[in-house]
């Protein structure tokens, strides 16, 4: 019995493997789209990222709240809402400053910067009144990111805003794997 046992768990691995790494990179995808729908997209109305957010999502209080305020170094507090999806649950920060960032747990890396490269193009399709600086993906040990700055155009360019994917290869399942921010630069 016990031979049969061990026999179907080696069996099943390979199939679980598969499923696992399909539906991590399905988390890297749905991560990277909420980022780009409810982050980048909305960056210059923030009034109505907030609107759309709280019609659509519900928000975490209390110390869950303040966890995901803590892990992005939100000093000045802001909001957090949870994101469900038939793939896992995503955290959405949005800070008083308008910072806004996206927090997925056990998603692909190469997806987020796959997708983070595609933005990056979008972007520089799309905003012509604006210098694109991209970032292309840079790994440091376990971490890697990728991203660009918007700057201004006009004689003495500077930043208006940073956009960055940070993801940790192999990050332990009670630690996210990747968080995508924009920062707003006042």
């Amino acid at each position: 019995m016990r031979i049969l046992i061990a026999l179907l768990v080696l069996l099943s691995f390979p199939a679980y493997a598969a499923n696992e790494a399909a539906l991590q990179k399905e988390r890297g995808q749905v991560a990277s789209t909420l980022f780009r729908d409810l982050c980048f997209m909305q960056m210059g109305t923030p009034d109505e990222r907030i609107k759309l957010l709280n019609s659509e999502y519900p928000k975490h209080e209390g110390e869950k709240k303040d966890t995901f305020l803590k892990m992005m170094r939100a000093k000045k507090g802001g909001d957090v809402w949870a994101v469900e999806y038939p793939t896992g649950v995503y955290a959405i920060v949005v800070e008083p400053n308008s910072n806004c960032h996206v927090i997925a747990n056990k998603a692909d890396d190469a997806i987020v910067h796959e997708q983070m490269k595609k933005l990056t193009a979008e972007a520089e399709q799309n905003m012509p009144k604006i210098t694109i600086k991209k970032y292309d993906m840079q790994s440091e040990g376990p971490m890697s990111s990728s991203g660009f700055d918007i700057k201004s155009k006009d004689e003495k360019p500077h930043t208006l805003a940073i956009i960055i994917a940070s993801t940790e290869k192999d990050a332990p399942a009670d630690k996210p794997a990747a968080f995508l921010t924009l920062a707003i630069r006042k």
